[in-house]
């Protein structure tokens, strides 16, 4: 529980501060220069997608071996794992390059000249090349030991150091080019953190040659489980860039939506993945029985908390936009249909991530292998379809529609045939959640009235917060008492 608690704490910090960065590039260098940056993070984010099998490989290995002290088998895997690394490495390092000198060819030149385009794409890089060569292992058994709350205060004063110098230098009108190659320098003092910490915890570890090796056999499952979660993460953007929808504005406005979807992600995913490692940890020491119990509690918090979330969401997002971009550009940002299917998206991904918990604890990443795959093809494939056809709104149609596959299919395989819990309890979950979103919204329009400013945006999300939390737990005390009682109970003892 402490590591979900300062997770949370650490992603929302992460989120505040994220909100002023899009702006502050916007104000600074413009609507075009927003966009390339943009496009240029999210390729990076696709080729550090070679890293997370050996990263999701390693970490389920370790489990069994750190709940059990076997140190020597925790060196084997390690060493196995840093091998792997460097040799990806490697890889990524070549299509940095590849990328630098390829992809400012198709860029707008009027933003930014060629050679400033290259140092520019090469100072975002040093994020997935100093997680790739220096972080990942350290990353890892961190992970595997439970200890995620320490990695995300980490990751939370990288961001905050990342961010921060950005905004600064950017008001200071530093030349892009320097003002990401300064702030770059933020993931350098990570992985420095990160090896101070993993030796501090684990004095008798190594990364050196060992005289075994073991094979991460789940390897290319996990890197494919997690190279189409990126895309359906990340596909919008991407897609918005090589499509020659003129990439500066179109991209521009998608990313300030973004931006919000994005940032409930993290904070889910943070719950998600500080969960993990516990699943893991109680697959390897306790019985079905007890993981079953345990799991059907989370779902209920999980979808309590879901509720709340996606209600301020609703009733927030577009008050959001056109708060943030006002007096920043002279583009209209504020779209309602662009904002209800980025709903729809937030809350169906969050939906799909939850359902994935045990099997990923369980390293049951071939299971998961077809649902996956078909998402991916139907993200892209209808995605870009309805770009043609419709735009901006008919490419999130098409994510939307994946990911209502997805949910269906990951729900079935996880309660239907691993039998973590019975799919009536699941769907009535699911049912009662939106429900709950239901009342809460139409309660709050009744009752608050709206406005213009921040001011009001900030009244208006802590009424919904209160009216959304209030509904949600009186109507799951009534249709799930017993196991409402139980997170009662368990939160009281925590506490």
């Amino acid at each position: 529980m402490s590591n979900i608690v300062i997770s949370f704490v650490a992603e929302t910090l992460i989120l505040l501060a994220g909100v002023f960065l899009p702006r502050a590039i916007l104000k600074n260098y413009g609507d075009d220069m927003n966009g390339i940056v943009s496009s240029v993070q999210q390729i990076f984010a696709y080729i550090l997608l070679l890293e997370t099998g050996i990263y999701g490989a390693t970490t389920v290995a370790l489990y069994k071996p750190m709940a059990q002290g076997n140190q020597e088998q925790i060196d084997i895997i390690c060493f196995s794992a840093t091998r792997l690394f460097r040799i990806l490495g490697s890889v990524i390092l070549a299509l940095t390059f590849a990328l630098a000198f390829v992809f400012p060819l198709i860029a707008n030149q009027n933003v930014l000249d060629y050679p400033n385009m290259v140092v520019l794409i090469f100072a975002i890089s040093t994020n997935a090349l100093a997680e790739i060569f220096l972080s990942a292992k350290y990353s890892t058994v961190l992970v595997a030991a439970q200890k995620n709350g320490l990695l995300s205060i980490v990751k939370c004063i990288t961001h905050l150091i990342y961010y921060g110098l950005i905004i600064v230098l950017s008001f200071l009108r530093l030349p892009p080019v320097y003002t990401y190659s300064i702030a770059a320098t933020a993931y350098l003092a990570k992985a420095a953190l990160l090896r101070i910490f993993c030796y501090r915890f684990f004095p008798d570890i190594t990364f050196k040659k060992t005289q075994q090796k073991i094979k991460l056999s789940k390897s290319f499952d996990v890197m494919l489980n997690q190279a189409l979660n990126m895309v359906c993460l990340n596909s919008t953007a991407l897609i918005l860039a090589f499509s020659g929808a003129q990439m500066g504005s179109v991209v521009s406005i998608f990313v300030i939506y973004n931006l919000i979807i994005s940032s409930v992600f993290h904070i889910f995913g943070t719950v998600t993945n500080s969960i993990i490692p516990s699943f893991g940890n109680l697959n390897a020491t306790a019985s079905q029985d007890q993981v079953k119990k345990i799991y059907r509690e989370f779902e209920t918090f999980y979808q309590i908390i879901w509720t709340i979330m996606m209600s301020c969401i609703a009733v927030l997002i577009v008050p959001f936009v056109n708060n943030y971009v006002l007096g920043a550009t002279s583009l209209n940002y504020v779209d309602i249909e662009v904002a209800v299917l980025c709903i729809a998206v937030i809350g169906l991904y969050s939906i799909r991530n939850q359902q994935t918990i045990v099997l990923s604890a369980q390293g049951e990443f071939k299971q998961m292998r077809f649902g996956v795959i078909i998402e991916g093809i139907l993200n892209v494939g209808l995605s870009i379809l309805g770009l043609i056809l419709y735009g901006l709104v008919g490419l999130l149609i098409g994510r939307v529609i994946s990911l209502l596959f997805r949910v269906v299919e990951i729900t079935i395989l996880n309660n239907a045939k691993k039998n973590m819990n019975s799919l009536c309890f699941t769907i009535k979950n699911i049912f009662l959640s939106f429900f709950s979103m239901f009342l809460s919204i139409c309660l709050f329009y009744l009752i608050v009235s709206t406005g213009n400013g921040w001011f009001s945006w900030i009244r208006a999300g802590i009424a919904i917060a209160v009216i959304s939390t209030i509904i949600t737990l009186v109507l799951n005390y009534i249709f799930n008492y017993k196991t409402f009682n139980s997170i009662i109970f368990r939160l009281t003892k925590i506490l």
